[in-house]
């Protein structure tokens, strides 16, 4: 296992790192939920991993520089509660084994990305991905199947 500098833990975060993980200088992880990282991952740099409810990612996957993933986001209710004092909303993000996700993605809550799939840089994710399929965009759209 190798942690980069700088990478910050936040005070209430529950983190498993399996065997052989690497995380790239500068990340953070905020939050206070549980976040798995499974064995032979590598997280890029500038990594943010925002995690209230749960986080989960397998083995054997690869991530670019400044990915982000938020498992939870402000209620939307119109009315005259600000955005920001509304109550979070939760769903948890599952990454499974074998992925590849590029540089600069964003994984929103209640995503499944599927064994093998591949998400394109800059893509904003979310909807769940198929295992095995190429998604990229702004949102993410299929692509085609990896070859």
């Amino acid at each position: 296992m190798a942690i980069g500098r700088g990478v910050v833990f936040g005070p209430s975060m529950k983190l498993h790192l399996g065997r052989h993980v690497w995380l790239g200088p500068y990340g953070i992880f905020q939050g206070e939920g549980i976040v798995r990282i499974g064995r032979g991952t590598y997280v890029g740099s500038h990594f943010s991993i925002n995690c209230v409810e749960r986080v989960e990612i397998g083995e054997d996957c690869m991530f670019g520089n400044m990915v982000s993933l938020i498992d939870d986001n402000h209620g939307t209710a119109k009315g005259e509660v600000a955005f920001r004092d509304q109550a979070l909303v939760t769903r948890p993000i599952a990454i499974e084994d074998g992925c590849w996700i590029g540089e600069k993605v964003a994984i929103l809550s209640g995503v499944r990305i599927g064994r093998g799939a591949i998400v394109a840089a800059g893509a904003v994710v979310r909807k769940d991905v198929a295992p095995g399929t190429i998604v990229g965009g702004v949102p993410a759209a299929y692509i085609r199947d990896v070859s």
